[in-house]
């Protein structure tokens, strides 16, 4: 047990420590919500577990006894014909834990035009991660997993591929009322560049600590995901703002200790009246701060998301802004096909 929790320590360790800077790079499609729920969670959640082998996107120690034999699909409905998605598929033998998945953003189909406005070929632009999920239970409290991904992107006749690495760990007490997760995420990067010659970019690393309450005596849970801890400055700036005369900057570009500390957290709460029906809606305040707009009403830091079981198949639906005035759409389907066999 110290063994496995002192390798784990030691390679976040050098995860924080090699890419501190780290959040910014290509493939960054590997930051889109990976389920209706987790759009329902305000993007990502790493410290509950559940049936759906789709957690295990955002933590490879989600992975569980549940999600045996298990098969997950996952799609939304972006802006004009941009959609994204997901599908995972577990297997378990005995204490370990495995899964394989597909991660992909499809941006649709372009016109090709010449600098002179002259049609040419017509093209497509696509995100893709191929994605090897592998857990260990170590004990009743302790789960730790590991995901590898291949990514490959292709925007017209420019191409890129890239590999990269997940590593996460997952402590729940034992009445299940109290769990913590810890991920390091998108470890890794370009092994081709768009352009020959190009500099090899990193892919969007991400330290997430999430911790969540289920209540003794109520169909309640909150969580709380703390994301992007690698990397405290998370503005940008702003450039369609008034600057300042004396120092060229925008105040937008000005963000204090609070609103900062804030804009990585994401706060969520699950109300599960049944064992087969929930209701989730979270707070994303760094999606809200990026998309407040003076003189317009903000409510893209809101998520709603609601799942059902019918039958031995449960659906989830969800509702998210990604951008002021446009909603996104998410649906899942999951099933255990094991439960096929019992009827």
């Amino acid at each position: 047990m110290k063994k496995h929790c002192l390798i784990l320590s030691l390679v976040l360790s050098l995860s924080l420590s090699v890419y501190g800077q780290a959040g910014k790079g290509v493939f960054g499609f590997l930051e889109l919500p990976v389920s209706a729920h987790m759009a329902a969670y305000g993007g990502s959640n790493v410290a509950i577990k559940d049936a759906d082998v789709s957690y295990a996107f955002l933590n490879p120690a989600l992975l569980n006894d549940d999600t045996h034999n298990s098969l997950s699909l996952n799609f939304a409905d972006y802006v004009a014909d941009v959609k994204f998605g997901s599908a995972a598929y577990g297997y378990n033998y005995k204490d370990n834990y495995f899964a394989a998945g597909v991660q992909y953003l499809d941006y649709g189909k372009f016109d090709g035009m010449t600098e002179w406005g002259d049609a040419t070929n017509a093209f497509y632009a696509k995100d893709l991660s191929l994605n090897l999920i592998y857990a260990r239970r170590l004990n009743e409290l302790f789960s730790v997993g590991v995901t590898l991904k291949t990514m490959y992107s292709v925007y017209e006749r420019y191409t890129s591929v890239g590999m990269a690495a997940d590593i996460g760990a997952y402590f729940n007490t034992l009445n299940k009322l109290f769990s913590m997760g810890l991920v390091c995420s998108n470890v890794g990067g370009q092994l081709k560049p768009f352009y020959p010659g190009d500099k090899l970019e990193m892919s969007p690393v991400n330290v997430q600590l999430g911790m969540a309450v289920k209540f003794a005596h109520a169909p309640i849970r909150l969580s709380l995901n703390m994301h992007n801890l690698q990397r405290w400055n998370l503005s940008y700036q702003y450039t369609n703002q008034p600057t300042n005369s004396l120092t060229g900057e925008n105040d937008a570009t000005q963000v204090n200790f609070f609103d900062m500390a804030l804009r990585h957290a994401i706060v969520a709460v699950d109300i599960m009246p049944h064992k087969n029906v929930y209701l989730t809606m979270s707070y994303n305040h760094r999606r809200m701060a990026e998309f407040r707009a003076a003189g317009f009403k903000n409510m893209t830091g809101l998520a709603f998301g609601a799942g059902v079981k019918v039958y031995q198949f449960r659906v989830d639906f969800a509702l998210a802004q990604y951008q002021r005035g446009n909603f996104a759409y998410h649906v899942s389907l999951s099933t255990a096909i094991d439960d096929f066999k019992k009827k």
